[in-house]
């Protein structure tokens, strides 16, 4: 199956993905669709994944081979999806489990006139799985970018991004990244002016959490609560001012999360986890998305001593995390993007 050739093909392009926490998560309520209508801040952050894109001049037309490395592959396969797999873009990608890369590829590949060239993407999987931090939206959002690169289709942000909600919530957040406001299902965007200077520390737990069934649980626990309209999210604005006037201590006390309980629930080492985060000097520590990981912001230059410790307090209990420590992109960060944060994990 594919692997990466050396050297690279002329054509070869790599693109980026980063991961992301939400800074504040606000479920306003199920509409008819199924669907929950959110109000959430989101930052990219380390760690990211990177694809790797080149023409297949000896496949046919229409046809994307995929194949995934990297420490996070093996938690990707225990999900269902395959490490390495040949589909025919024409025929379409229903049926079975399906990376959002593949997915991705295909909706893309509607927008041209015939048969786009075939490809090869190479993955190299880094984000955590089921950990809430975006990195199967990420990776299908830096396929669009990468595939309206190789196929010469000049699609626009703005195009690519409706092209990207069509494939789930978070995707087009991440088409550009940085630090965004996304109400609706996640698909409706604003940039959020950030002046905020501060690094953040991610810890994951080696649980995973599906956000589906967080979903499920948060509609079981909260009670019957008409649903509110776009932007009502509680303190999304005072969080969004805090950010753009750079007050940190603001910013840490308005942290926020309501699928917090549920991901309490499904994963009882997120909690411990945040615990643990606190004591080490984690204020205000926060799950991200549906869980299992949690973060908390620091003061520039506080993140590496924070992930030490927390690294220290999980091994002396015998347990193994993984720590990360990026800081947050400002308000001129656009993708192509990345921090230059250190990847701390514990043993």
């Amino acid at each position: 199956m594919s692997e990466v050739p050396s050297p690279l093909p002329a054509d070869a392009l790599t693109e980026v993905a980063p991961a992301k926490v939400n800074l504040g998560l606000w479920v306003l309520g199920r509409r008819e669709d199924g669907l929950h209508a959110i109000d959430t801040v989101m930052a990219s952050v380390e760690p990211v994944d990177e694809l790797v894109l080149w023409r297949d001049p000896e496949a046919a037309p229409g046809t994307l081979t995929l194949s995934v490395t990297g420490p996070e592959a093996e938690s990707l396969a225990e999900t269902g999806l395959a490490l390495a797999e040949v589909v025919d873009l024409r025929g379409g990608t229903h049926g079975g489990v399906r990376n959002l890369v593949v997915r991705a590829a295909a909706e893309l590949a509607r927008s041209t006139p015939g048969p786009p060239a075939a490809v090869r993407i190479h993955l190299i999987k880094r984000i955590p799985v089921g950990a809430g931090l975006g990195g199967g939206s990420s990776d299908a959002a830096a396929a669009l970018r990468g595939l309206n690169r190789l196929w010469g289709l000049g699609l626009t942000p703005d195009q690519l991004e409706r092209v990207a909600a069509r494939i789930g919530a978070d995707v087009a957040f991440f088409v550009r990244g940085g630090v965004r406001r996304a109400t609706g299902v996640g698909e409706r965007l604003a940039m959020v002016p950030c002046a905020l200077a501060a690094e953040c520390v991610i810890a994951v737990p080696p649980s995973r959490v599906v956000t589906a069934q967080a979903y499920r649980l948060w509609d079981t626990l909260s009670s019957e609560t008409p649903m509110q309209a776009d932007g009502g999210g509680h303190g999304a604005e005072a969080l969004i001012s805090a950010l753009a006037r750079g007050d940190l201590r603001r910013a840490i006390r308005l942290l926020h999360n309501d699928l917090a309980t549920a991901a309490y629930r499904l994963s009882p080492s997120t909690q411990r986890l945040l615990r643990l985060l606190e004591t080490a000097g984690g204020e205000g520590a926060c799950v991200s998305g549906s869980g299992s990981a949690v973060f908390a912001l620091a003061a520039p230059g506080a993140g590496g001593g924070l992930a030490n410790e927390i690294r220290r307090r999980a091994a002396a209990e015998g347990w193994t995390v993984r720590v990360y420590v990026s800081r947050l992109p400002s308000q001129e960060a656009a993708l192509p993007w990345r921090a230059p944060g250190t990847v701390v994990e514990s043993i």
